[in-house]
């Protein structure tokens, strides 16, 4: 089957060009705002964790059958609180959701120095195959940095429902 020649290459370059830096834009804002709330969350427990466990020394060693009950309740908290933790992995989602968007962000750098080099080839067909390869890898690398989160954690794409509806596979 032969390739079918594009009507207007520039326009298609600039079109893969400005839907591969949507998709990235996208993902990353994603990453940032979940590594926030990771963070946030894996800090204030960790805090707690802390203020809560050293009170229950102090509680412990103050006269009167409150400060058993206070001590007790402290351990509880402090049982409660580390579970929460456990359960939940804020310290380990927060490493994992910063590595992905490192490693998006530095695909982006690397992806905006290959289209610096497109002016280099001979003709627009020749930088529009490398744009689509370009394109086409890009969303591959894309898809392993978002290696085991699932769709309903993923941000929804417009680029990759355009894409899509456009193949008409997925």
């Amino acid at each position: 089957m032969a390739k079918q020649r594009a009507a207007n290459p520039q326009g298609e370059i600039d079109n893969l060009i400005q839907r591969l830096n949507t998709l990235c834009h996208e993902h990353i804002a994603w990453y940032q705002s979940k590594k926030r709330v990771q963070r946030r969350l894996f800090y204030a427990s960790s805090a707690s964790l802390i203020i809560v466990g050293s009170l229950i020394s102090v509680l412990g060693n103050l006269p009167g059958e409150a400060s058993r009950i206070a001590s007790a309740f402290s351990g509880v908290a402090v049982v409660i609180l580390t579970g929460l933790s456990s359960l939940f992995r804020w310290q380990s989602n927060w490493i994992h959701y910063t590595d992905a968007q490192d490693r998006l962000e530095f695909l982006f750098v690397r992806v905006q120095a290959q289209f610096d080099r497109l002016h280099a080839l001979p003709n627009d067909e020749a930088r529009l195959e490398a744009m689509r390869h370009i394109f086409d890898r890009s969303l591959a690398e894309i898809q392993i940095i978002r290696g085991g989160e699932t769709k309903a954690t993923m941000p929804y794409s417009k680029v990759e429902h355009d894409d899509q509806s456009q193949d008409g596979k997925r």
